[in-house]
């Protein structure tokens, strides 16, 4: 009905709404309050204000809508002057912000503002966007030395925060007290003195980064109370290059402290002694160096962290002797979460990994039989990556008989590969594909198959027995639905495998592996027996370059994967993607297609259930004539309509254009290489 002919409301009605607890103009001041306070910027409060004269006297009249200060370059004295006076005598939190691509402004003038309410100022963060930098010798802004560099006090100050990168470091203002403050956070700030900080038992929270932390640890002494400690080096200064600090400083013991990062050049191993030491109920542990000497024998201490949950082990020397070194003050049954990089495994103790849920190693060294007797302690293990590991392999780890972990779900395995400059070894290639095979036998013996969530395996071509393994847990009776990928990528078919399991309640597991192109009797005779279980498959991907001197690339397609006639008779839906780098590539995907159908004309490829081509490449859309799709088309023998698409993924190959038309009138179905990249 047109709403031009409805009655008007009758007067009693326009009453009754105008007393109805929905109307805007009648919500209580303090509900009121608590929606607009979602809402900081200055202008759009006074917007809000103009809906009726309710709200304007609450928007005015309401101090705390104004106390959120942000100031900017763009940030004039008069609109700082106006915010601050509605205000009242409420507590402030001011946000400044720098840009590296605009003028100073009327900044310092606002920044003075700010000097004249600082008695009112509860939390202060300043910020810029530039990026981190080294030897940075810009002057500190005559505006923040006034705020910041006078040792005034901030009685109701409780966060800091404060990021100096844009400025010099050495030339840093930092001088005022703050007794009360409970969060600090500074980044490349330097500060005159610690002491004048007043901080105390209120400060839960310390995070330092790329700032002269000799002090800091003297300023600890006061603040027991301590619930998180960040110390990071990220800039090479040479004048505090090593962490430590005097053995004589007595600081407290930290009893609410629950997680500590250290990240520094070079640590002192007395000092990183002495700070454990001092965290007794630790639960998330951080320690990264990057160079420095090192103790030859592990750290000694009557002290052990029993509540520790994660720990993270990062080191820029190749097979640092960290974890060895720390490993006495660790209680390893208590751990959850355990990441290294660069770092030298241990022999583990009986205790270790009761608690493991996950383990990432990165680029470590270890012995084959430490790694095995370690991860087979990990019943509670449910996720696992391997990144670079290097094993030893001798006469005395060989792996033996294995027992699955019953709860690990998703592996991840990345191996040397002896062509890549990454493989940064002087092993033969010999020895390094044995240090691989090893370390994935050993994964494939440790996966409880049923339960597997996602396994992705790279960097070494898995032989038969793995395919066997992976291929028969799939093809389950209990299965109801399984889908392929293959990649044909220079000599390597790369699978991914997907297969539903009610048990796991309809989870979907993913497999994602490398084996050598060709035939593999034992896989295909297994693929064959199954056909029944793959009867339910509905997909096939094929990645294959289509490059130009590819002749019958449609022909060959089953010479190179026999395995592939499995599915071709139930295959609905058939999707390539094409590379071709080249200023006429719609001429040359155009004789492509002509040679692959010229190849196929003698062989047509069965596929009654095939509904769609879909090609996917380099340009968004190639015109094929109309000839030329229809005698490909004709490769193919279904009795569906084939839908032939040719499009192009974005740019961040993961997803394909969304679904609608061509240009052409063709349909563009959604599509994805996530499994191929």
């Amino acid at each position: 009905m047109d709403s031009t002919n409805e009655p008007a409301p009758h007067p009693a009605n326009r009453a009754s709404a105008a007393q109805s607890p929905t109307n805007v103009a009648s919500l209580p001041v303090e509900l009121l309050v608590a929606v607009l306070s979602h809402e900081t910027k200055p202008d759009a409060l006074m917007n809000v204000a103009q809906v009726c004269s309710h709200w304007h006297r609450v928007v005015l009249n309401e101090p705390s809508l104004w106390a959120y200060v942000r100031v900017t370059p763009d940030a004039t004295p008069a609109q700082l002057s106006v915010q601050l006076a509605r205000s009242g005598a409420h507590a402030l939190f001011i946000e400044v912000k720098f840009y590296t691509s605009e003028s100073l402004g009327e900044l310092d003038l606002c920044l003075s503002a700010i000097v004249h309410e600082h008695e009112r100022v509860e939390a202060l963060v300043i910020t810029s966007d530039s990026p981190p930098r080294a030897n940075v010798t810009t002057p500190w802004p005559a505006g923040l030395v006034a705020l910041l560099g006078q040792g005034r006090v901030w009685p109701r100050l409780r966060t800091l925060r404060l990021d100096g990168q844009m400025w010099s470091l050495i030339d840093s203002p930092l001088d005022l007290v703050s007794p009360v403050l409970h969060d600090i956070d500074l980044h490349m700030v330097g500060v005159r003195d610690w002491h004048r900080f007043g901080l105390g038992t209120l400060l839960s929270r310390v995070s330092i980064t790329a700032v002269d932390a000799h002090g800091v640890f003297e300023m600890l002494r006061f603040c027991a109370n301590l619930e998180s400690l960040l110390i990071c080096d990220y800039i090479d200064y040479e004048h505090y290059a090593t962490l430590q600090y005097n053995s004589s400083l007595a600081l407290p013991t930290f009893h609410m402290l629950t997680r500590l990062r250290v990240d520094w050049q070079t640590i002192d191993p007395p000092t990183l002694l002495n700070l454990l030491s001092r965290c007794p109920n630790v639960e998330d542990v951080s320690i990264s160096h990057r160079g420095g000497s090192q103790p030859q024998e592990p750290l000694r201490s009557r002290y052990t962290l029993s509540k520790i949950r994660a720990m993270t082990l990062e080191s820029q020397v190749q097979a640092s002797n960290l974890l060895h070194f720390i490993a006495p003050f660790i209680d390893f049954s208590t751990l959850c979460d355990l990441q290294l990089r660069n770092i030298r495994f241990i022999s583990p103790t009986p205790a270790f990994g009761l608690a493991l849920r996950t383990i990432k190693l990165a680029r470590v060294d270890c012995r084959t039989g430490d790694l095995v007797r370690a991860i087979l302690q990990c019943r509670k293990l449910e996720s696992l990556t391997f990144e670079y590991v290097t094993i030893t392999v001798n006469d005395q780890d060989r792996l033996g008989d294995m027992t699955p972990l019953p709860l690990l779900q998703n592996v991840d395995v990345t191996c040397f590969a002896y062509n890549l400059p990454l493989a940064d070894t002087t092993d033969s290639p010999g020895v390094l594909l044995a240090q691989n095979q090893q370390l994935v036998d050993f994964v494939m013996a440790v996966l409880p198959l049923h339960m597997v969530r996602e396994a992705s395996i790279h960097g070494i071509l898995l032989n038969e027995k793995h395919i066997l393994r992976a291929f028969s847990s799939m093809a389950q009776e209990d299965t109801l639905y399984a889908a392929m990928f293959g990649t044909v990528d220079r000599g390597v078919t790369r699978f991914t495998a997907g297969a539903v399991v009610p048990s796991r309640a309809f989870a979907t597991a993913v497999w994602d592996f490398d084996v050598a192109s060709g035939t593999f009797p034992d896989t295909l005779k297994l693929l064959h027996a199954k056909a029944r279980f793959f009867s339910s498959l509905r997909s096939l991907r094929v990645h294959m370059p289509l490059l130009i001197d590819t002749v019958s690339v449609m022909s060959t397609l089953s010479v190179d994967l026999p395995e592939l006639d499995t599915f071709i008779v139930i295959l609905s839906d058939f999707e390539v993607y094409y590379d071709i780098k080249s200023e006429n590539a719609h001429d040359k995907l155009t004789q492509l297609l002509d040679q692959a159908a010229y190849a196929c004309k003698a062989r047509s490829i069965v596929c009654p259930h095939l509904r769609t081509l879909d090609f996917m490449g380099s340009d968004l859309y190639h015109h094929v004539p109309y000839p030329t799709r229809t005698r490909f088309e004709a490769i193919f023998q279904t009795q569906e309509e084939v839908v032939f698409t040719i499009a192009k993924p974005r740019a961040d190959q993961h997803q394909a254009a969304p679904r609608g038309m061509s240009s052409k009138g063709e349909t563009i179905l959604p599509y994805s290489l996530s499994h191929w990249t």
